[in-house]
């Protein structure tokens, strides 16, 4: 399995090239959200590299990436950096969920001449202090119990719509596929990155962003709802945002299709 030795982290990557002939599109950095890795994508991958490299990592704290206890969002966009100069990819695209959004702005805001485009979904400017409390709390649970189903089921009430949940079988498989995935959140990991995302705030440089941005929105994100602002990325100076009906803050899990067909409609437009 292919890792890159930082000083301080082992970051575990993985490459994927484009099925259709040579790659004439900007390479896609695919940037997951809290306690996802590289798995997180496993629905989307296929369509998204059809004419392009589609490129995952996993985000110090989570996945088989192994790191020093202290994180934060701008250690995880120089990681990504770290990564194309390693790959000797000079500039990307960027499709960032929810805190992997954070990170997207993060590396737009480090390195702008770096990125050509970016997507970001189920995102937001801030984490909100309902949410920072909560993640907390997941995270003692972790500490206390580990990852167990209720832990799971519990996450899943907030990220996934109600019809989700009207087929209990489908519902039970998705916490036994969590469980017995070997990789799966550790306390320490998820507590670094939800302390990570506390300290983001870009409103401050956000209007010097010049980056085409697309936002997306689900009207059933109960973590981070969109409001009337786009959870605040209505404010980047070159965005569109578009709104997804029906769908929760975990577009990649419940519509993968739908996120791809909007993604690869900007990105390569």
């Amino acid at each position: 399995m292919p890792h890159l030795q930082l000083p301080t982290a082992n970051l575990y990557y993985e490459v994927h090239e484009p099925l259709n002939g040579s790659a004439q599109r900007t390479p896609l950095v695919l940037l997951a959200g809290l306690a996802s890795d590289s798995m997180s994508w496993r629905a989307m991958v296929h369509g998204l590299r059809q004419e392009r490299k589609v490129i995952t990592l996993d985000n110090r704290g989570c996945g088989r990436t192994e790191a020093d206890e202290d994180i934060t969002l701008v250690q995880m966009a120089k990681d990504c950096l770290a990564l194309c100069d390693h790959l000797g990819v000079a500039s990307v695209d960027l499709l960032g969920h929810s805190m992997g959004g954070f990170i997207a702005l993060q590396i737009a805001h480090l390195a702008p001449a770096r990125v050509n485009r970016m997507v970001l979904c189920n995102s937001s400017v801030v984490q909100y202090p309902r949410n920072l409390m909560m993640l907390k709390d997941w995270a003692d649970d972790l500490d206390r119990d580990g990852p167990t189903a209720r832990w799971y089921r519990t996450f899943f009430y907030w990220i996934l719509t109600p019809e989700f949940f009207e087929d209990s079988q489908t519902v039970n498989d998705l916490v036994e596929l969590a469980l017995s995935y070997e990789h799966g959140p550790t306390a320490r990991g998820f507590r670094a990155q939800v302390n990570a995302m506390a300290e983001l705030d870009p409103r401050p440089w956000l209007p010097e962003i010049q980056t085409p941005t697309l936002v997306i929105t689900a009207n059933e994100d109960l973590l981070l709802p969109p409001g009337p602002d786009a959870a605040g990325l209505s404010e980047l100076p070159r965005v569109t945002v578009k709104r997804v009906d029906g769908v929760g803050h975990s577009m990649p899990t419940e519509a993968p299709r739908r996120l791809n067909d909007l993604a690869l409609a900007f990105l390569d437009g």
